[in-house]
């Protein structure tokens, strides 16, 4: 007996000391991982070198310094990618820097990005080639997507056994109304504007004819912009691109090449032959590939080297759902971006801020308080907006600060509407789980928003009201900001979404053009011949973040990852039961395919 608990203990002490060592081990690891990024490595660019564009992951408005973002976990590695801004910075350095002989871009099954992104790189692209150095594509699969950017470069590859999705575009909203009726949920909704579609898929089977109108007119839009981009870079005529389109002839690799829409059908390792042949190096040479990450940072010949005494222009970001308080990396918070807006409007070295707005919008109050902080900044020094994929509802609210805004014509922008809605879940607490609530009041309007029972004729006219006194106060704002007669803001508000091509026949926004031009207003806004930038808000410590459970947006990713197609269902449903107050937000997440 003795021997036998002589042996347990050894055991269980021993189960102890391996636990207390995987902690150990794991704390290393993380504490390896966050050091690692915290001290920037010098990259050195040797002659012949290439900017390696390997997109395999979600385009980010932001490069986050986050190590846990893209982290694997499986072994233990980080794949920080660079957001718009850098790469675009990137390719610009690799346009002037004698070392850069060309850019490669190489798409992985995991990359995604929206339009104006994809615009934002495409002008970049674009404008690289003036200098004569190649650039080359190559993905095993094309879409729309990946190939509206591929379609930019000399030469597009593609895999032998690959395809290029070429079928033209639709947008498809999933309606959660059967499935609310089964649950015994009855959301409970109030708008102003007759194009405001937020609360259809809750409330609808089917898309209302003022909605199916307004996606018809931004989606001939945004295909437009599409087709138009290709057939200048492929020097195609954009009626063959439509038929080609229309008629799904791209059904094979070869005739993917047969119709001039790829140069040649290649390995990965003939890809790479094909670059050694342009470098004129040999066949077994390692190539010198530097990524937009790595690079962004290097300082090349000819750069301004006074930046340092020069003044800086801010970056403000605004990227995700609009929030009240803090809010997360994955959203916006109005106590966060105040505190940030302040910090570049007290700066005196920042003579110039760009807000660089992806966002559909959210909380009616964090707009108007975001606001409010951009038009005190506005006072001191010249403000441009930036508009990135989406910038609609409260997105666009917060632009109405800006002394010039700059959008891509496929960038989703308008929504200048409002909503609220509550669910009345008594078929689901009575019926179904048994749960009654009771109770005393004092007050005719004590309860309301008591989920169990639906709201009274009285309580119905009250957030109504509120709903109607929000919207005027957005049109007001818009009026204010766009210069515009009330009366004619309303013409085209109403909750209507527009791309940005549309939105500037209609005087909501100034210039077409990414964040470079956006950058160079404010460059001579401010009078700046030479500049920084620094990026607002700045990023909280990622060893603080980890210990924080994980931070929102690495959990987005691996949500993502995991849900695939179905995040966009989930995180649908998920802003619905959170919504709080009046809200400003897009009608929903609009998905091209």
């Amino acid at each position: 007996m003795k021997q036998f608990f002589k042996m347990m203990f050894a055991s269980m002490f021993g189960f102890v000391l391996a636990g207390i060592l995987l902690v150990f081990i794991v704390f290393g690891i993380i504490a390896a991982t966050v050091s690692s990024f915290s001290e920037k490595k010098e990259v050195k660019v040797s002659a012949n070198s290439v900017l390696h564009l390997k997109l395999d992951t979600y385009l980010e408005d932001r490069t986050s310094e986050n190590p846990f973002v893209n982290y694997n976990f499986s072994n233990f590695e980080s794949n920080n990618s660079a957001g718009v801004y850098d790469v675009i910075r990137s390719i610009k350095k690799a346009k002037a820097d004698a070392h850069m002989s060309g850019i490669f871009i190489e798409f992985g099954s995991g990359f995604h990005a929206g339009f104006a992104n994809l615009q934002d790189l495409r002008e970049a692209i674009i404008d690289f080639k003036k200098s004569g150095k190649f650039v080359y594509a190559y993905s095993e699969i094309y879409a729309e997507r990946n190939y509206y950017l591929a379609s930019t470069a000399d030469k597009v590859f593609l895999d032998p056994s690959g395809e290029l999705i070429f079928n033209g575009m639709s947008v498809n909203i999933t309606f959660f109304k059967s499935m609310l009726d089964k649950l015994g949920i009855e959301m409970q909704v109030f708008k102003a504007g007759k194009f405001k579609g937020a609360v259809e898929p809750f409330i609808r089977e089917d898309l209302s004819p003022e909605n199916e109108e307004q996606i018809n007119v931004y989606l001939t839009s945004l295909y437009g912009t599409f087709i138009k981009g290709i057939s200048e870079s492929r020097k195609i005529d954009t009626a063959r691109l439509y038929e080609i389109a229309d008629k799904m002839e791209i059904r094979t690799a070869k005739t993917a090449v047969d119709l001039k829409m790829i140069d040649a059908l290649k390995h990965h390792d003939e890809v790479l032959a094909e670059i050694r042949k342009k470098l004129g190096t040999g066949g077994d040479d390692k190539i010198d590939f530097v990524s937009a990450y790595d690079y962004r940072d290097v300082k090349v010949d000819g750069e301004n080297k006074d930046s340092e005494n020069q003044g800086k222009i801010a970056i403000l970001y605004a990227v995700g759902d609009i929030v009240d308080g803090s809010g997360d990396e994955a959203t916006v918070g109005s106590h966060s971006l105040r505190e940030a807006i302040i910090k570049a409007r007290t700066n005196d070295k920042i003579k110039a801020v760009v807000l660089r707005i992806n966002s559909p919008g959210g909380s009616a109050m964090a707009s108007d308080v975001i606001l409010r902080e951009l038009a005190l900044l506005k006072k001191t020094k010249p403000l441009i907006v930036s508009m990135g994929d989406v910038a609609a509802s409260g997105g666009y609210y917060i632009a109405m600060a800006a002394d010039t805004i700059v959008a891509q014509p496929n960038t989703i922008t308008g929504s200048i509407g409002v909503f609220g809605m509550l669910p009345n879940m008594k078929g689901l607490l009575n019926d179904k789980l048994g749960i009654h609530l009771d109770g005393v009041k004092k007050g005719e309007f004590s309860e309301l928003g008591r989920p169990d029972r639906p709201f009274t004729e009285g309580e119905k006219a009250i957030i109504q009201g509120y709903v109607e006194d929000v919207y005027r106060q957005f049109l007001g704002v818009v009026s204010k900001g766009r210069g515009m007669d009330t009366a004619a803001v309303h013409e085209i508000a109403q909750g209507r979404v527009w791309t940005a091509e549309d939105a500037k026949a209609r005087g909501l926004v100034d210039v077409m053009g990414g964040m470079q031009t956006a950058l160079d207003i404010a460059a001579k806004k401010a009078g700046l011949t030479n500049y920084r930038i620094t990026e607002l808000p700045v990023e909280k410590n990622p060893f603080e973040e980890f210990f924080k459970s994980m931070s929102a947006e690495t959990k987005a990713k691996m949500l993502k990852e995991e849900l695939g197609e179905s995040y966009t269902y989930y995180m649908q449903m998920k802003r619905a039961m959170r919504v709080q107050g009046i809200q400003t937000r897009m009608p929903f997440e609009i998905t091209v395919d």
